[in-house]
């Protein structure tokens, strides 16, 4: 009867006294009612005494009353609530009375970084650039990765730039393998990734089995050693102790030693790649490691091989005498 004659308060009284298990419910559905027809401070009221605060928050900012909503999760210890409604409020003034809002909440700093969780980037760098202008660059540097994840690399590129970190742009480019890109900025503004665009740009040549291109970028990277420990791997001695012997002559005899190692663990199919080095070493006029190299052809299986091998090593050995200074 109360409730068809629209007599809320008594109503309330007697689910109070004869339901109060039902008390919240009917608050509740009370709130929802009142809001429907416009009333809304009575359905703030019975949404409060439903401890439905979030409902109130969600009415206010739902009629554009930010500031009312800010108040109520305050009001109420609704954790965090109150900052994002401050966010929404000062969002909605934009401009100078955006800043000095959240200034006045002591929000200003929280709001930059919400606005910027939310990707809402054009108030972060507003709000930056009025009254927080060290964050811009920070700003700059998180759109960036934004723009990133999305695959606007060009947009991305300038952001980078701006935050005043380009070498994350040419990194940028070198994770999505876009050489020419990533090997253009670092030449233009951070010399020391050059050989990092580089580097990467050899791994996909390797991947692409473009041996030469590899080599060619990896000297060019002034990292020889990869490009050695490249063709070791490979088990490509010859280009390993060919890029050794010409740019890291420091490593030559240990690289010679464990080349060496391995061709005699593989019996005559090692000694044959040991004859086939030797023969480079002689071309070359490196008689010295020439004459280890064909010393060391034993268990062949071809004593002809064997002779011919250690005729080869005495030749050497005297090419070697000759060329030495006479004190």
């Amino acid at each position: 009867m109360f409730k068809k004659h629209k007599l809320d308060d008594d109503m309330i009284r007697l689910v109070g006294k004869h339901h109060p298990d039902l008390l919240s419910d009917t608050h509740l559905r009370l709130g929802k009612e009142l809001e429907a027809e416009g009333r809304l401070q009575e359905a703030e009221y019975h949404y409060l005494e439903a401890q439905e605060w979030k409902a109130t928050v969600n009415m206010d900012r739902s009629n554009g009353l930010l500031e009312e909503a800010y108040w109520v999760p305050k009001a109420h210890r609704g954790a965090d609530a109150h900052k994002h409604v401050a966010y929404l409020w000062a969002k909605s003034l934009g401009g100078a009375s955006s800043v000095r809002l959240l200034t006045k909440l002591g929000l200003l700093a929280a709001a930059v970084d919400h606005a910027t969780d939310n990707c809402s980037f054009e108030f972060a760098f507003e709000l930056s650039r009025l009254a927080l202008k060290h964050k811009t660059p920070e700003m700059h540097l998180r759109h960036a990765l934004y723009l990133e994840d999305e695959g606007k690399f060009e947009e991305a590129e300038a952001e980078f730039i701006r935050a005043g970190t380009p070498k994350e742009a040419a990194l940028m480019f070198v994770q999505n393998q876009a050489w020419e890109a990533a090997q253009r900025v670092a030449e233009a503004r951070d010399p020391d990734t050059v050989a990092e665009a580089l580097v990467g740009q050899a791994r996909g040549a390797l991947e692409e089995k473009d041996i030469q291109k590899a080599e060619g970028l990896l000297l060019r990277a002034q990292r020889p050693c990869l490009a050695f420990n490249y063709y070791k791997e490979a088990g490509l001695w010859s280009d390993a102790l060919r890029i050794c012997k010409d740019y890291v002559r420091g490593q030559l005899e240990a690289l010679r030693e464990e080349y060496e190692r391995e061709a005699t663990k593989k019996g005559a199919r090692g000694m044959e790649g040991l004859v086939d080095q030797a023969r480079q070493w002689e071309q070359a006029g490196e008689y010295s490691p020439a004459v280890d190299c064909y010393l060391k052809v034993r268990g062949s299986g071809s004593s002809s091989l064997e002779e011919k091998c250690w005729m080869k090593g005495k030749m050497n050995r005297f090419h070697t005498l000759k060329l030495r200074p006479w004190c």
